[in-house]
């Protein structure tokens, strides 16, 4: 997984899947989810992301896996 964000654009670009995306749907105003041939997630755009998500919670990012 990839995470970009664009201080410019105010965008963050979340690549799950090395996957080229096939088309692109707005789920909600500003959000973005792009998926492969087989309708598979492999990527989210979120716009104006800085009003979304505090700015702080960028410097830091944990992944964590659970598994059953």
């Amino acid at each position: 997984m990839r995470v970009s964000y664009d201080e410019i654009d105010d965008a963050m670009y979340i690549r799950f899947s090395d996957e080229k995306y096939f088309e692109s749907e707005e789920v909600k105003e500003g959000i973005i989810l792009d998926f492969d041939k087989e309708k598979r997630v492999v990527a989210m755009e979120i716009l104006d992301v800085s009003k979304r998500l505090p700015l702080s919670s960028f410097d830091v990012m944990n992944f964590e896996i659970h598994h059953p």
